[in-house]
């Protein structure tokens, strides 16, 4: 685009466009970040906020309410992660208890480990994507792309 007919199309957008001209009616912005500006769009994503602990009407979770307990994913799967020392298993996981987080997670492996302290022994649980999804907040947000 030449500087000639880039101006001429700012100068045309001005009057219709508040967020391109200044009080004395100068462009804000210059040629090329109108492009830019103008192939942007406003889109809606769904997000999902993960709980600190699962409800007390889940029967199979009967036990994993009075302690907070991590709610973690991994992509390995649950065999090879159950079949580790905590110490060792954590360092290839991350913690998503409290984290906002979106459907990319589903086709990993989500668990919660129970410590033998809190609990009556070291267990891990594999929690389903559903049974999570039971249990977030959906969030959701604007994003201008």
């Amino acid at each position: 685009m030449s500087q000639t007919v880039g101006q001429s199309l700012l100068t045309k957008l001005m009057p219709l466009h508040p967020f391109l001209r200044t009080s004395a009616n100068k462009p804000q912005i210059e040629e090329g970040e109108l492009y830019i500006y103008m192939s942007k769009a406003i889109t809606e994503k769904k997000y999902y906020r993960v709980g600190e602990t699962f409800s007390y009407t889940d029967k199979d979770y009967i036990g994993l309410l009075d302690i907070p307990f991590g709610i973690w994913v991994t992509t390995h799967s649950f065999e090879v992660i159950s079949s580790m020392k905590w110490e060792k298993a954590y360092k290839l996981c991350t913690q998503i208890t409290g984290k906002i987080i979106d459907e990319s997670v589903k086709n990993c492996c989500i668990f919660v480990y129970l410590d033998g302290a809190n609990y009556d022994k070291e267990e891990y649980r594999q929690v389903t994507w559903d049974k999570l999804m039971e249990e977030c907040e959906p969030v959701e947000l604007i994003v201008c792309e």
